[in-house]
């Protein structure tokens, strides 16, 4: 992959900006490496896949959205990350949805490397994974060649090896789940929704921060008379219960109109003071 430097020249850490180079080696070293994939010359999709990754990286740099990153998670107001965890992103492969993926994992990306980028070097070194039960060969080789930690999961509705990786000090980015996979996440138990095992310990001090769909969006999504009102009720009033605190984040000339993107927000836990 070429060169992608993912920090508007406006943000306070300019100096520190990362960029993205073959594999995902980064000049600090600051993000955990997963093994590459063994083999010779990369296939023809992955070349596919590198190019428009690189291409998207511009889209983020012009966007409100890396200004609206930078403000969520000023690193006065977070809590201390040393993983983060993609949930929900579907396959690479070629499909209209495509573009959206890409743009999401570009996004994935980013925050690690504005987290990385704002630590004490005490708190500079990430871990990322991602799961996805649509992952092919293909989209699991060019993960693993940049960098990721793939896991895996038997139903998009369960956590599978997420529940185990996820812990009081993991991110998590759910760019498209189902409602009832966010009940798994967001269960008040290990025993996740549908029958799968929610995150190891429950919720009660794991997984302080959450960057996912906007609940409030999904609340006017349906009708009042609805089952899924009614699933997206509980779960705001579960992330309320949890001590988790709302921040939109504002995305324009990120996403276009073919991305048939959905509002997204930040959910915090507040930062107990002893």
């Amino acid at each position: 992959m070429g060169q992608c430097t993912l920090f508007s020249a406006d943000t306070s850490k300019s100096d520190k900006a990362q960029s993205f180079s073959d594999s995902f080696a980064l000049p600090s070293h600051n993000i955990t490496k997963g093994n590459k994939t063994s083999g010779g010359k990369a296939t023809k999709q992955i070349k596919r896949l590198e190019a428009l990754y690189d291409e998207t990286c511009s889209f983020y740099l012009q966007s409100n959205l890396s200004r609206s990153i930078a403000t969520a998670l000023d690193r006065k107001r977070r809590p201390r990350i040393s993983k983060l965890v993609l949930l929900g992103l579907g396959s690479l492969g070629t499909s209209r949805d495509q573009g959206r993926r890409i743009k999401q994992l570009v996004l994935f990306v980013a925050l690690a490397l504005f987290i990385t980028s704002t630590s004490e070097p005490k708190e500079a070194s990430v871990s990322l994974y991602v799961q996805d039960p649509m992952f092919d060969r293909t989209d699991e080789a060019f993960l693993q060649n940049m960098g990721f930690k793939v896991l895996h999961t038997p139903s998009p509705y369960q956590l599978g090896e997420a529940g185990d990786v996820i812990d009081d000090e993991t991110l998590v980015y759910t760019p498209h789940l189902p409602l009832m996979a966010y009940k798994a996440l967001l269960a008040s138990s290990t025993q996740g929704a549908g029958g799968g095992d929610g995150v190891k310990g429950g919720l009660e001090d794991a997984m302080p921060v959450l960057m996912s769909d906007d609940f409030d969006g999904l609340r006017r999504k349906w009708d009042k008379q609805t089952e899924e009102f009614r699933d997206v009720e509980m779960l705001t009033k579960r992330l309320r219960g949890y001590g988790y605190r709302r921040r939109a984040i504002g995305a324009g000339g990120f996403w276009v109109e073919e991305d048939a993107s959905f509002p997204m927000a930040l959910y915090t836990k507040v930062v107990k003071v002893v």
